[in-house]
């Protein structure tokens, strides 16, 4: 007998008893809400992954259009000087 003991995503799964070979409705239940909680966590951890990826986006098209602007700041006092 195997116990899995877990608390992600505010869920929580306390000694599970997952029982290799029979099939129970017990057993079914717990196998289900196991594989409910890795998939909420998976979600999650796409979903932190997509806004990591927003983010350095936008860091990025900042940082373009600073220098755009220092380069054209510079651009502009040289055709006045």
């Amino acid at each position: 007998m195997v116990f899995i003991s877990t608390n992600r995503c505010n869920l929580e799964i306390s000694s599970v008893p997952l029982i290799t070979g029979q099939k129970t409705p017990k057993n079914q239940k717990a196998r289900k809400m196991l594989h409910e909680v890795m998939q909420h966590s998976s979600n999650e951890n796409q979903k932190v992954q997509e806004w990591w990826e927003s983010e350095r986006r936008i860091r990025q098209q900042n940082e373009e259009r600073q220098h755009k602007s220092v380069v054209l700041r510079q651009q502009s006092t040289d055709q006045i000087g």
